[in-house]
């Protein structure tokens, strides 16, 4: 207990030193009836940096104290900074003081007079309810009562994850309220163009079904709720007892007013019209700087650089202007409308950077004065837009109702026309049935005359019936007498042949070509039968070759020259019968070169092909008393081997 009383008395002996050493730095205002308020500048406060955040008994101590290079902002999120005003009242009226940064996450006060702690205000901020502030208004406020005189000190905690700049005001409580009543004047006011300007555009889109009234709406919600996240109303009135629901919207609204930005302005513009293109380019900028902001939220827990938001709508901003100067008619009302913003966005940088230039409630509000001057510029120019609509609608009835006129006039023509045309059509079709009636009268007069002409013609016909009949009676006696010439024809060259007086030509008549040589060599070979040199089946059919046999059995195929004289024959069958007939007639006499003239062939193959025919007639008995057709089959008595058929059949096929 002593030892605790001990450490008790240290640390107050510490914390008066220190309050003693701060107060010391810090220059002290003034508070006279002359003055209803009154901007503290930068040089009239001191900042601290608190690197350690142990709290014993006192808020600050001597041992964790450093002082910071600048009194305008803060600029290192990762600490804790305490700022310490010195004020000297000397009237009887309340005074306020004042924290004009409404993002910060956490704020908390002390009052010091003579080093000791006279008041001590509850942490508020961002992180808090808004319900726990000690005055519901979306600046924090710490008072100074009606006869509390004399000099004091105001130590405040301040924590914040944003980089944002220290404004300090010292205000009467009549300024207050009056300046009070008349913000909250002018922002319900200001909402309520808003509010009003986005249900009108919203039945304009479910009547025009136009896409840019739907963006328009998006983007005025997104900038409500930027600017209900920036003045903290939504937290005062909408989710007073939700501090996360504020921290979301005032970390991702600026997101959806970027994206809500690019659709509404792309297509305001006509992007898609002027730059094709481009329009990617400006795409890609947005999703930069979306990917930006969503780094900046994940890492840093803490929203992106407010002076980045400008880069996408400058750009967007430079397309407008351009588009103005090439004759883009609804560009200049995106132009001049935006200035307006761009004015109130360039108050906004200078305050959140700690410049604070002509600071009048006109500059502090210019942001949203700005954007009710735009919203009237672009209602105005979006009303246009309908007119515009309404004007291509109305020239487009009155060329619809021209194009009416011109297309009934062009009905009644037609109509008296295809009157004109019924009206020949019938005199026409008078003058046709008076034509027909004189035609069908001139064909029955000749259908009767080709009546008895036809009774003449039958007539006729049946007297010519009669002699045909008689006629081919004749022709069949002539056909008899016709077969019984030519057999005896046939038969006289047969025997002028076997006669041994018969030329090449004559000789040939009889055997023409190869398919006749073939045939008749196929009845010499099998006059009765066939009997299948393989198996000896007795049923064939036709081969692939002419006049070849196939047995069925065994699929043997034989041509009608295997095995026989002709068998590997180089000469033509049709010359080759009648070398054979040329050797046979002169008894073997006749010479190869005396053939060869006649057959006009090589004399050599003469030579060899009668050398073969004379070995067969010496083969044969009684060759030259046969014929000389005998010695053409002489081969096919010896039954040749399997060796010698498959050779055969081989040559055959080739």
């Amino acid at each position: 207990m002593m030892a605790s009383r001990k450490e008790l008395g240290i640390c107050i002996a510490l914390t008066l030193l220190s309050i003693g050493s701060v107060m010391s730095q810090t220059p002290v205002i003034h508070l006279t009836p002359e003055i209803n308020n009154q901007l503290i500048k930068s040089d009239q406060y001191v900042v601290f940096i608190a690197t350690s955040d142990t709290i014993n008994y006192t808020p600050i101590t001597v041992r964790n104290l450093t002082k910071a290079t600048s009194n305008r902002n803060i600029e290192n999120t990762e600490v804790i900074y305490w700022i310490c005003i010195t004020v000297n009242k000397t009237n009887n009226e309340k005074w306020f003081l004042e924290f004009l940064d409404a993002h910060t996450n956490s704020i908390e006060a002390f009052r010091y007079r003579n080093d000791s702690l006279i008041k001590k205000w509850p942490p508020m901020g961002m992180d808090y309810a808004f319900i726990k502030k000690n005055y519901q208004y979306k600046n924090f406020l710490f008072p100074i009562e009606y006869n509390d005189k004399g000099s004091s000190t105001f130590l405040i905690r301040v924590r914040s994850t944003s980089k944002t700049s220290f404004v300090f005001k010292f205000r009467s409580d009549i300024d207050f309220i009056s300046f009070a009543k008349n913000e909250y004047y002018f922002l319900g006011i200001f909402y309520g163009i808003v509010f009003i300007t986005i249900i009108t555009n919203l039945i304009l889109f479910l009547f025009l079904l136009e896409r840019v009234y739907l963006y328009y709406v998006l983007y005025l919600i997104s900038c409500s709720l930027l600017f209900l996240s920036e003045d903290t109303l939504g937290f005062e009135y909408l989710w007073p007892s939700f501090p996360l629901v504020n921290k979301f919207i005032n970390t991702y609204s600026p997101i959806l007013l970027l994206l809500s930005f690019y659709l509404y302005a792309s297509r305001f513009l006509r992007l898609g019209n002027y730059f094709p293109s481009a329009k990617k380019y400006f795409f890609g900028i947005i999703i930069l700087c979306l990917i930006y902001f969503l780094v900046k939220i994940t890492t840093t827990n803490s929203p992106a650089d407010y002076r980045f938001y400008i880069l996408p709508f400058i750009t967007l901003y430079g397309a407008g202007i351009y588009l103005w100067r090439i004759g883009a008619r609804g560009a200049r009302y995106f132009v001049v409308a935006h200035s307006f913003v761009i004015i109130g966005i360039a108050f906004l940088i200078f305050r959140k950077a700690g410049i604070h230039i002509l600071d009048t409630p006109f500059t502090f509000f210019s942001l949203n004065m700005g954007f009710v001057i735009q919203i009237a510029i672009l209602s105005y120019a979006l009303a246009e837009r309908i007119h515009e609509f309404k004007t291509l609608r109305i020239k487009a009835q009155e060329k619809l109702l021209q194009q009416l006129k011109s297309r009934q006039e062009a009905q009644r023509k037609l109509v008296t026309q295809l009157e004109e045309n019924q009206r020949l059509k019938d005199q026409l079709n008078n003058e046709l049935e008076q034509e027909v009636q004189k035609r069908s009268q001139k064909i029955i007069d000749q259908n009767e005359i080709i009546a008895a002409q036809n009774e003449e013609l039958q007539k006729a016909n049946e007297k010519l019936l009669d002699q045909g009949d008689k006629i081919s009676k004749l022709n069949e006696k002539l056909d008899l007498d016709n077969w019984a010439l030519k057999s005896n024809i046939k038969s006289i060259t047969e025997a002028r042949i076997l006669s041994k007086g018969v030329d090449y030509l004559e000789f040939s008549k009889l055997y023409p070509d190869q398919d006749a040589c073939l045939k008749f060599l196929s009845e010499k070979k099998w006059p009765d039968e066939y009997i299948c040199r393989k198996c000896g089946n007795s049923i064939y059919c036709a081969g692939r070759t002419p006049f070849s046999r196939r047995c069925t059995k065994c699929r043997y195929e034989e041509s009608a020259t295997a095995f026989t004289l002709l068998h590997k024959c180089k000469i033509p069958l049709d010359k080759a019968f009648y070398s054979i007939f040329l050797i046979f007639s002169s008894r073997g006499k006749i010479t190869s070169v005396s053939m060869a003239e006649k057959l006009k062939i090589r004399q050599s193959t003469c030579w060899s092909f009668m050398q073969k025919v004379n070995e067969a007639i010496r083969m044969k008995k009684n060759a030259w008393e046969s014929g000389w057709d005998s010695i053409l089959i002489e081969q096919i008595k010896t039954k040749p081997t399997d060796a010698e058929m498959d050779e055969a059949q081989l040559l055959d096929e080739s």
